[in-house]
């Protein structure tokens, strides 16, 4: 909405149009075109005009002598018309940074048109035409309840004879064929009434932004007067095939904006207003309505509560939010589900030569999702990045297949995701009136399509700059490097917090450090480069040689201080610094990053010198090793399931599942089923003590909390006394009787892991590793990963936990049987491939994994055939 003041329109302007051409003159003509046009080529005309057919005796000859040749190409110079006071003070015109404002200023005669007004707005029009610095006009009305209500016919001495009609008519229509004739945009800012000659004025731009407020009418044509016959031939000579609808403004009737849209035969509407289903239950089904109004007409509907969309390649913005203020155009994508998390990207990224080429923001979703424009954009070939802020998944599938299609594209994809915690969760349902989905398993599947996966705006633009700038991708070890012990001090614990390992440098290596750095200490990762290297610049690119000679896999990280404002000095050595690095990359096999101490500007020499060699310059230590690591993490195989041949999967006991868990290889106890408790007690005896008892039944999912558990039954009499006590239990949880109960010899003790299949509706089957029995939910260490999975894919698994990896290692005494673990983790791979028919979870928690080569048992087992977990 406009609330009295220009503010709102001038900030998009300003922005925008920097990157307009300034010969607009090419997109004056055909602009309509029969087909809907293409909406990256030109500027579309954004209103709608309801044209009325008139017939009056005199309008085929006014219309011909109107619409000739002879008269189209008229000398420019104003009109006079008929003057009545002058109207220099009526006709506002002011710049403001390249955009002029032209403002109807009658407020009190809610801006009626007198003619000296007209002649008035014909001088600033052609003044504005020779004014190259102005690359866009604003047109609009002083105060808020009238744009223009069309000529003041108060005191208006109307003409009689047939020449002063049409000298008259000639003079206002020039002006409004200025308006059509101009080299550079016109929009029109609509507050209120937009009525007869003023209708025509704001119509005639090529964007019309219209507040609540505004209304649109040509009531004169029911006195036969000749405003709408004025602009007849222009609209009805072109198809009137509207490429791209926009509109504002907090109420309006947007139900009856979008089927006039229909009508005019628009492709797109951008909805840019809030109060839709973001605000409750009524502007939930006003969304609903336009959904369904925009797929009768098949249009596509941006937003609703969004900034729209701008492609700066294409030089086409219809967005209401701030630009870059370098407009341009690069390979850097944004689709961002909030406006003011794509306003932070463009802040961020600011300075660092990451040029955008597409900035979206899709707000609520009403018919166009991020996962459209994510498909879309990966079959750009300006894009080479697509950076994505995502809050709500309302298609899972339909995302997944436009990460998978930007996979095969080769366009890499950054996900910032919000809901990853409860509180985010719940902030995320206030803001835009949706749940947010199920985060690890949304994550296990953006993974699966090589995305990457990031937690803050500063490292999805360092993991951009990565992915944009390095000529390869970052591995999870480095060699950090810096002229500052204490950098390298620092740099040391938040790489390792991150995930970023450092490289260990082997015999030859250090020696070779050693001789090329005789003053610093023994050398060691972070390489401490001392102040020799900042005065000698030998030093550098020697140590650089001798680090990438060493037969081990790893990154080469610089450390540099680079702040724009430091001072000469200090500049220079970090240039120089810079420069010797990224040389050095070239020839180098090794990927190579400039990592930043702090998050602020960098020196424009560093970035520049860097980035021509294909250096990625990272800003901020923590965002930059994390981003350094999730780019690391991305999944280079592409996932296409293929189902197998379905199991005959019980959905019954745990007895049941284990016999079933056996046919296909996975090692088991040995044990019994007995349905008394003489049973009971001869299965143990033959078992051999201890043993373990378990009550069998569907129902019972958590066997533990129901008493229907004993272990370490070393006795006949405490097998006796166990059955009993579990039978009593079960029977006051259970209305029907237990199908038996299981006696199974003790299993040694292990590492006891969790590993489990989550089938999900839309996403497909997923393998889920961890810390096991009660460990698996106090400290939910847990890993999702989508299945199949490969041997190797299975260690990096279990590597990604972060207490099962150190409990497998052996924090005290032998390793744990990794291998087995590995084996029943692609094992299980197999079966969930097998389960896509529908929703479920196969638990095995846990399974014990023992003492290296002595393998891993599955001690419990539990299917649901609906999605959940124990």
């Amino acid at each position: 909405m406009l609330h009295g003041g220009m503010h709102p329109v001038l900030g998009l302007l300003r922005d925008a149009t920097r990157s307009l051409p300034v010969d607009h003159q090419r997109h004056r003509r055909g602009r309509h075109t029969g087909h809907g046009g293409d909406v990256r080529s030109g500027r579309a005309v954004l209103g709608c005009l309801r044209l009325v057919h008139v017939s009056q005796p005199t309008a085929g000859e006014l219309v011909k002598r109107l619409t000739s040749q002879a008269f189209r190409e008229r000398n420019r110079a104003p009109v006079e018309g008929m003057m009545m006071v002058e109207g220099r003070d009526e006709v506002r015109f002011e710049r403001v940074e390249g955009v002029a404002v032209v403002t109807l200023d009658r407020p009190d005669k809610l801006n009626a048109l007198t003619p000296s007004m007209v002649t008035r707005l014909t001088e600033v029009l052609d003044e504005v035409h020779l004014d190259k610095s102005i690359r866009v006009v604003v047109l609009t009305g002083a105060g808020v309840r009238a744009f223009s209500v069309g000529f003041d016919l108060d005191g208006l001495d109307m003409p009689t004879r047939t020449d002063d009609v049409t000298a008259a008519t000639e003079a206002n229509f020039q002006a409004l064929m200025r308006i059509w004739q101009l080299r550079v945009p016109v929009v029109s800012a609509v507050d209120g009434y937009a009525v007869a000659a003023g209708a025509n004025l704001a119509l005639l731009a090529d964007i019309v932004i219209a507040s609540s407020r505004a209304t649109f009418a040509e009531p004169e044509i029911r006195h036969y007067a000749l405003s709408p016959l004025l602009l007849l031939p222009w609209f009805a000579n072109n198809p009137k095939r509207v490429n791209y609808l926009y509109f504002t403004g907090d109420r309006f009737d947007a139900e009856d904006v979008l089927r006039q849209a229909a009508d005019a035969g628009a492709r797109a509407v951008s909805f840019l207003a809030g109060g839709f289903a973001e605000s409750g239950a009524a502007g939930r089904a006003t969304q609903d309505r336009l959904r369904e109004v925009s797929e009768q007409h098949d249009i596509r509907l941006v937003g609703p509560n969004c900034y729209g969309v701008a492609n700066l390649v294409d030089g086409f913005a219809a967005y209401f939010g701030s630009l870059p203020s370098d407009p341009t155009p690069g390979t850097f994508a944004v689709v961002s589900q909030s406006g003011g998390v794509l306003n932070a990207v463009i802040d961020t990224a600011g300075g660092r030569g990451l040029g955008f080429s597409h900035l979206i923001t899709t707000g609520n979703e009403a018919s166009l999702r991020l996962d459209h424009y994510v498909e879309a954009l990966a079959a750009e070939p300006a894009v080479e990045v697509i950076a994505c802020y995502l809050e709500t998944v309302r298609d899972p599938a339909a995302l997944d297949r436009a990460l998978l299609a930007a996979q095969r594209a080769g366009r890499p994809v950054v996900v910032l995701r919000a809901g990853r915690t409860e509180a985010g969760r719940l902030a995320v349902a206030a803001h835009t009136g949706a749940l947010a989905t199920q985060s690890r398993v949304l994550a296990a599947a953006c993974r699966s399509r090589a995305a990457v996966l990031v937690e803050d705006v500063d490292e999805l633009v360092n993991a951009c700059e990565l992915l944009a700038r390095g000529r390869r991708e970052p591995s999870r070890r480095s060699v950090l490097m810096s002229i500052s012990g204490g950098t390298c001090a620092l740099a040391a614990d938040v790489a390792e917090e991150a995930g970023v390992r450092l490289a260990e440098l082997d015999g030859a290596t250090s020696a070779g450090l050693r001789e090329q750095l005789p003053f610093a200490t023994t050398p060691a990762n972070p390489l401490d480069l001392t102040g020799v290297a900042a005065t000698d610049d030998a030093v550098l690119p020697r140590v650089l040689g001798t680090l990438d000679a060493s037969p081990s896999e790893h990154d080469l990280v610089l450390l540099l201080n680079s702040p724009s404002a430091a001072d000469e000095a200090d500049q220079e050595t970090y240039r120089r610094l810079a420069h010797a690095f990224s040389s050095h990359a070239a020839g180098s096999r090794r990927h190579h990053a400039i990592v930043t101490s702090g998050s602020g500007p960098v020196d424009c020499v560093v970035a520049d010198t860097a980035h021509r060699h294909g250096v990625p310059v990272l800003t901020g230590m923590r965002p930059a090793f994390h981003a350094m690591a999730a780019v690391a993490d991305r999944d280079p195989d592409i996932h296409v399931t293929d189902d197998l041949p379905a199991p005959a999967w019980p959905a019954a006991t745990e007895a049941d599942l284990k016999r079933a868990l056996a046919e296909l290889g996975f090692a088991v106890p040995e044990g019994a089923l007995v349905t008394s408790e003489d049973d009971a007690a001869a299965a143990a005896a033959r078992l051999g003590f201890p043993v373990v008892m378990k009550a069998q039944s569907p129902r019972l999912a958590h066997k533990t909390e129901y008493g229907a558990v004993r272990v370490g039954l070393a006795s006949d009499q405490e097998v006796r006394t166990a059955y009993r006590e579990i039978t009593a239990a079960v029977r006051t949880h259970l209305t029907e009787p237990q199908d038996a109960m299981l006696v199974e010899r003790m299993v040694p003790q292990g590492v006891d892991v969790l590993v489990g299949i989550l089938v999900d509706a839309d996403l497909g089957p997923f393998l889920v590793c961890g810390s096991g029995g009660v460990l698996a939910e106090v400290l939910d260490d847990v890993v999702v990963r989508r299945a199949p999975v490969t041997p190797t894919a299975a260690r990096r698994m279990i590597g990604q936990t972060r207490v099962l990896d150190a409990l497998l290692r052996g924090v005290r005494g032998a390793a744990a049987d990794v291998d087995a673990l590995v084996d029943v983790l692609c094992r299980l791979s197999d079966v969930a491939r097998s389960l896509t028919g529908g929703p479920g979870v196969l638990d095995l928690n846990p399974v014990r994994v023992l003492p290296a080569g002595q393998g891993a048992v599955v001690l419990d087992a539990w299917l649901s055939r609906t999605e959940g977990g124990r």
